[in-house]
């Protein structure tokens, strides 16, 4: 049997050809499972976005529907009211974007915690990944390599 990326036992992680967790010493006889040899395939939790998100941008809604209804009907908005109201807004709205699942404004190693995340912790593979991706296109950033990482994996698992 083929040896697992990360050591059930002791969470090591495991190169491809050891007979032996180098951390703890456990074997296919002591501890490994068949199943273990898989666990980097299972589907990761984190694809749809998060509590938080959908709880930002439900706040940044009701915030918008309390505003209109209690201020709008006692005598309207000046500009600074308005100007106000629009900036609030976009603090909601760019925090909720901060949240799991806003892409475009993760840093490249926030992607790669996200791509470990993906690859159940295991960062030897998430490395793996990238290095390939790196042998591909040898001029292009680590952000990008990243990125390209996180595609291919989701293409590999079918989604």
């Amino acid at each position: 049997m083929v040896s697992p990326l990360v050591c059930p036992t002791c969470g090591v992680a495991v190169p491809p050809r050891a007979t032996a967790c180098p951390g703890c010493g456990s074997d296919e006889a002591t501890g490994w499972s068949p199943a273990a040899s898989y666990a980097h395939t299972l589907p990761e939790a984190a694809a749809r976005p998060g509590r938080r998100t959908r709880r930002a941008v439900a706040t940044a809604l009701v915030t918008l529907v309390a505003f209109v209804a209690f201020v709008v009907p006692h005598g309207g908005l000046g500009n600074g009211v308005w100007i106000g109201a629009v900036a609030i807004m976009l603090v909601v709205a760019w925090w909720g974007w901060r949240q799991p699942g806003g892409e475009p404004l993760l840093p490249a190693r926030d992607r790669f915690e996200r791509l470990v995340a993906q690859c159940h912790g295991d960062r030897a593979l998430a490395e793996r990944l990238v290095a390939g991706e790196a042998r591909r296109f040898p001029d292009r950033p680590r952000r990008e390599l990243v990125d390209r990482a996180i595609e291919r994996l989701r293409d590999d698992r079918g989604r």
